[in-house]
């Protein structure tokens, strides 16, 4: 019996040493991993956040690559020097491809949330502006980053009530309103013409424009009902 316990932990043994060594990664394999899986999906907001949080817990702080900032300072330069969307859009790149190289840079996400301002993606710049109070910037930078969460959220409601009123359904239906206040104005009214011999008549009752007219030659009578704004142009 001893003989069979003594073979099953010399076996034990040899298996334990025979089995490769795992290593737990460290915080900085941890964050390697984490930013090449951000760069085949830029989108994941969540592992962002996952790696500011591993970043505030690597001391000292890991370091910004070049790479990175040569698209922060290229940002910079067109967010100051744009002047229309089209511009704002070029420093969105920008600072897109920064933080994809240094996800967890404060400066650049909040650059990076005006910049998404400026170009109008509303949603975006909010987003990335909760990103940035995750980096803990301060009590008067969070502040300031929330303020302009508030800011931007009152850019969106004005932005959204302006393409609703530029919209064709809604165009259309402020075209027929108007259409419809001139036909009020008409209701009761009587035009005439002089014509060889007679004369033209239109009585207005109504939406009905009521038309006749009596020459030597001819007499006719007839009745029609515009009901919109594009069956009967107005000047």
């Amino acid at each position: 019996m001893k003989k069979i316990c003594l073979t099953a932990l010399i076996i034990f043994v040899l298996i334990f040493a025979l089995m490769p060594t795992v290593q737990a990664q460290s915080p900085q394999q941890t964050l390697n991993q984490y930013i090449a899986d951000l760069q085949k999906n830029p989108n994941d907001n969540a592992l962002r956040e996952k790696i500011i949080k591993l970043v505030q817990e690597i001391k000292p702080t890991p370091a910004i690559p070049e790479e990175a900032r040569r698209y922060f300072i290229e940002g910079n330069a067109l967010l100051k020097a744009s002047k229309d969307r089209k511009g704002y859009g070029l420093a969105v790149d920008a600072y897109r491809q920064c933080l994809l190289i240094a996800p967890w840079w404060a400066e650049a996400l909040y650059n990076y949330a005006v910049a998404l301002d400026l170009a109008n993606q509303f949603d975006g710049a909010v987003n990335i502006l909760k990103l940035y109070i995750a980096t803990n910037p301060g009590g008067e930078e969070s502040r300031k980053a929330q303020d302009k969460i508030y800011e931007i959220g009152a850019k969106k409601k004005l932005a959204t009530q302006e393409r609703e009123e530029s919209s064709p359904q809604t165009v259309a239906a402020r075209e027929q309103n108007k259409f419809e206040d001139w036909l009020k104005k008409l209701d009761g009214r009587r035009y005439t013409n002089p014509l060889k011999g007679g004369v033209a008549v239109i009585d207005v009752r109504g939406n009905i424009f009521e038309c006749g007219a009596n020459t030597p030659e001819h007499g006719y009578y007839l009745n029609f009902a515009p009901t919109d704004s594009k069956s009967f142009k107005t000047k």
